[in-house]
């Protein structure tokens, strides 16, 4: 499993997310909304939500990166102090 997460063989971003519980009602709710939008908007606002839509993604991709790294070290710091123990 190291050498994988070396390796770049491990990614979490590229996990499917579509077996989480509640991810089709959530992105069926998403797709309903974001289609009623564009329906509802200009030419010039649909391209302010595209673009209000990547920073969103963006500040999500930071996010996650900065969850798996809290996680991580959480785990790191756990499995140091059980072995501790022995």
């Amino acid at each position: 499993m190291i050498r994988r997460l070396y390796e770049g063989g491990l990614d979490p971003s590229v996990q499917d997310l579509r077996r989480e519980p509640g991810y089709q009602d959530a992105m069926a709710n998403l797709l309903e909304v974001e289609e009623y939008l564009r329906k509802s908007l200009s030419m010039d606002q649909c391209s302010a939500l595209e673009k209000l839509s990547s920073a969103y993604i963006e500040l999500q991709k930071i996010s996650a990166r900065s969850a798996f790294a809290d996680g991580f070290s959480i785990g790191v710091q756990l499995t140091a102090e059980a072995l501790r123990r022995f």
